[in-house]
Order: C-alpha cells, then sequence, then structure tokens
C-alpha cells in the first residue's frame, strides 16, 4: 500500500503506470491510498497492521509517523528517509597542473574531473538527496590550480551540460533572484560570483567565514543548480570543520576525488576522510560522476561507512 505524497502527486501514477508495463500481475497488488492527514485514527489503524513502513517525506513527517508507530507498532520496521544532502571534496592531487588522461585528444585531469563534479550538481537540478551542493576543494600551491581556476571550470562545464541537459520545471526568476542574493554580497572580497546572469546556475566561491548556521543556511540556498566553491586547507576539515554542524540523519553522498590515478592503494589521510566523514553520517563515498548513475547493488542506507566506484 502506497500513501501518496501531497507534495509530489504525479511520481507515484507515472511509477504505476510503468510497472503496470513490466509486471501486471505484481501491480495488482499494489494500492495507492489518500486519506485525510488529519485522521490519526484512520493512521494509527493501518500503521497497526504494517510490518514494515518505508517513509520519503521531511523530517517533520518522519517524526509523526515514529510517534504513530511507538503508540500502536513498536515492533514494526521503520526505514526512514528525511531531508538529506550530499557534497563533493576535490583533493589538490586532481587540480595538478599539466596532468593529462592520455586521451586523444589530450583532456587535462582537471577539466575532466570538473566536468564530473559538474553533472553531480546538475542531475535533478540538487531536488534529490544524491545532487551535490557545496563542493569543497583543497588548496595547492603554484603546481595547482585554484579554488577559483576551479570555479571558473566548473561554469564552463556546467554551460556544456546544461546545453545537452536542459533544466526541469524550475523558473529562471529563481535562479535569477539567488543570482541577485549573492551578488548583492560580492562586495566582499571573499566572496566571487563565478557564473553570469545569463547562465541558468549559479557557481559561487564563497571564503567569508561561516558559523553553524551560516553552513546550513549556504547549504539551504544550493538548489536548482546553486553550486558554492568552499576553498580548504587540508580534506579533515570538511568533517571537522562543516559537517559537524549538520545532524548525521541529513547527510547522505560524498563525492570526492581525492586519490590521483596513479595510486593503487588509499592514502593514510582519505582513510582518515572516510572514517570521520561516514561516523559523522556520511552514508556513502562515490567517486565525482556517479550520482546519475546509481546502481541497485549499491548501499544507499548507511550500512556501509563507504563503498567506491
Amino acid at each position: 500500500m502506497v500513501k501518496n505524497s501531497r507534495q509530489e502527486p504525479l511520481f507515484v501514477p507515472f511509477l504505476f503506470s510503468a510497472l503496470e508495463e513490466l509486471d501486471p500481475e505484481l501491480l495488482q497488488s499494489v494500492a495507492i491510498m489518500i486519506w485525510d492527514y488529519e485522521d490519526i485514527a484512520l493512521q494509527e489503524m493501518i500503521v497497526s497492521q504494517s510490518d514494515l513502513i518505508i517513509a520519503a517525506a521531511s523530517d517533520q513527517t518522519i517524526e509523526q509517523i515514529d510517534k504513530v508507530i511507538r503508540n500502536t507498532r513498536p515492533s514494526a520496521r521503520f526505514h526512514r528517509h528525511g531531508h538529506k544532502v550530499s557534497f563533493t571534496t576535490i583533493g589538490k592531487k586532481f587540480l595538478t597542473m599539466h596532468e593529462s588522461l592520455g586521451t586523444n585528444p589530450p583532456n587535462s585531469l582537471f577539466e575532466e574531473t570538473a566536468m564530473l563534479a559538474a553533472l553531480d550538481s546538475i542531475l535533478w537540478d540538487q531536488n534529490g538527496c544524491l545532487s551535490s551542493r557545496i563542493h569543497f576543494v583543497e588548496q595547492g600551491d603554484q603546481n595547482h590550480f585554484s579554488p577559483l581556476d576551479y570555479a571558473n571550470q566548473l561554469v564552463d562545464s556546467m554551460r556544456i551540460l546544461g546545453s545537452k541537459l536542459p533544466r526541469g520545471n524550475t523558473t529562471l526568476s529563481s535562479i535569477h533572484d539567488r543570482f541577485d542574493h549573492f551578488n548583492a554580497q560580492a562586495v566582499s572580497p571573499q566572496l566571487t560570483l563565478c557564473s553570469s546572469y545569463e547562465d541558468d546556475f549559479i557557481v559561487v566561491l564563497d571564503q567569508r567565514p561561516w558559523n553553524a548556521r551560516q553552513f546550513a543556511s549556504i547549504v539551504n540556498t544550493c538548489m536548482d543548480r546553486t553550486v558554492v566553491i568552499r576553498p580548504i586547507g587540508s580534506l579533515l576539515d570538511v568533517p571537522n570543520q562543516y559537517l559537524s554542524h549538520l545532524s548525521p540523519n541529513n547527510l547522505q553522498t560524498m563525492y570526492v576525488a581525492i586519490d590521483s590515478n596513479s595510486h593503487t592503494t588509499r592514502s593514510e589521510e582519505f582513510s582518515q576522510f572516510v572514517e570521520k566523514t561516514g561516523k559523522l553520517g556520511i552514508t556513502s563515498i562515490r567517486t565525482v560522476g556517479q550520482s546519475p548513475f546509481p546502481q541497485l547493488a549499491y548501499s544507499w542506507d548507511g550500512y556501509l561507512p563507504h563503498s567506491l566506484a
């Protein structure tokens, strides 16, 4: 039995239409139900007869369902999927100048990394838990591209991808309003707006000090293809200075480009990075470019601290 969402009324009917084509008999055992959200007695009756409950909903809705389960069916298995966000971390090894991939024509590792990272943010228009919002970029020396170089390369990549993968049903006015918001703050030398008003996305390099509240606000601002680039001095800054400010229940995936392709074993720093981000709530670590292609065999439920692809 499936209860349709108030905010997403069309997805389940579309899903069932596809299911009908693939397996009509299976569809006969499934029902879409609609009932009054204030009908507590009905909800308690349904929950009391359920062995497994899966909720993809807001944190507030999940909390309400939790209360009903505790009162009526505490033995029921409850799989929660509330508001979740994902991020990207780019190590300086992938920002090394003059390093090519050996392709023909030659593509730099830097350009390829930015293109794959852009894909993780542009798919789903950041309306899904798999979409990356903030890209943490490790700073190197004169032999490395800077976080600003990365931000500008990301702009080029998002323009290319945007021409092939247009945005979904979001208005340009929402992007322009967000652009104006960042543009008004660009008087600070620590904030650089890298995309233009004509772009249907936003890329911002933000080096301003953030406290926990400001970090959470920036995360929530990254919607409809809005990406904030955050320079870091060390990979461990990500768990220590940023992820620790968010609830473990709200963390999903970390996309990474950290160890260079010449390494056959993971560096000690990367191992520490994986351990710390996993303990803070990150449920999976993926190489950049993986968000559009989740596979059924991948773990998204937090049981595995990391499973590199």
